[in-house]
C-alpha cells in the first residue's frame, strides 16, 4: 500500500530504494501500453524516492499464445507442469521466469500441489487476490469494458457515462465532472449520457452558450422586477 510504504520513510529515512526497471514478461509494445496505463493513475506515494520507474522490456518480439485444454483441471495443470518443463530443460529458461496465474483464487491449492507432485518448484505469491479486485485494475476493466460496448454499437448507459467520468484514466478533475453535471441539469433538464458528450465533443462551445442563456435570462428577470 502506497501509505505504508511512506510510513517506512518516516520511521526509516535512510532506508534503501531499489527499483526494478527491467521488465522480462512482455514485449516493447506491451510494456508501453502498460507504463501508460500506470501513468495516468493519480495513486502514488507521496514520497518521489518510492514512486515507480519506468518499465522496460528486454524483449522486442512478439510472443507466442497457446491454448491448452483438458477434460479436468488436473488433467490440465498436468499439460501445463510438461510445458514448463520443456521450457527449462530443452530452452533453459529459469524456473523464477515462469508463472502460471489463474483467474479463481479457488484452483490455487490445487494448481499448487499438482504441479509440486510433477516436479515443478512452486512459491505461491503472497498476494493471493483476484486482479479484478484490485483498484486499479478495476477502473481499467471498465474503460475496456466501455470501449468494447462502443465497438460492438452498443449505446453506453447513464451509469456507464458516470462511471467513466470519475474513472482515474480520464483525467477529469472531479469539479469539472460537478460543474458539467450541474448545467446538464439546469441548462439541458438531463442528466449526463453519452449523446450529450459526444455533442460536447463536437462543439465544447456550447457550455458556454448555455452560461450566456443563462446570464441573459437572469438578466431579464432583474430587469422584470425593477
Amino acid at each position: 500500500m502506497a501509505e505504508r510504504l511512506d510510513e517506512v520513510i518516516d520511521e526509516f529515512p535512510d532506508v534503501s530504494v531499489h527499483h526494478l526497471t527491467t521488465n522480462y514478461r512482455n514485449s516493447q509494445h506491451i510494456a508501453e501500453v502498460v507504463e501508460s496505463l500506470r501513468t495516468g493513475m493519480p495513486v502514488m506515494p507521496s514520497s518521489s524516492r518510492l514512486r515507480r520507474r519506468a518499465n522496460h522490456s528486454t524483449s522486442t518480439e512478439a510472443g507466442t499464445v497457446a491454448a491448452l485444454r483438458a477434460p479436468s483441471i488436473t488433467r490440465l495443470v498436468r499439460k501445463i507442469a510438461g510445458t514448463l518443463r520443456h521450457a527449462r530443460v530443452a530452452d533453459g529458461v529459469a524456473w523464477r521466469s515462469m508463472a502460471v496465474v489463474t483467474r479463481h483464487g479457488g484452483e490455487l491449492d490445487v494448481i499448487a500441489t499438482i504441479l509440486a507432485a510433477e516436479g515443478i518448484p512452486v512459491l505461491r505469491s503472497r498476494d493471493e487476490y483476484a486482479l479484478s479486485d484490485i483498484y486499479a485494475v478495476t477502473h481499467i476493466l471498465n474503460a475496456l469494458e466501455m470501449a468494447v460496448a462502443l465497438a460492438s454499437g452498443a449505446q453506453p448507459s447513464a451509469r456507464d457515462v458516470a462511471t467513466l467520468l470519475s474513472n482515474p484514466l480520464a483525467g477529469i478533475d472531479r469539479s469539472v465532472i460537478h460543474r458539467l453535471e450541474t448545467w446538464c441539469r439546469l441548462v439541458r433538464g438531463v442528466d449526463v449520457d453519452w449523446a450529450l458528450l459526444k455533442e460536447l465533443g463536437a462543439d465544447p462551445t456550447i457550455t458556454a452558450a448555455g452560461k450566456s442563456e443563462r446570464t441573459d435570462d437572469a438578466s431579464r428577470s432583474e430587469d422584470a422586477r425593477e
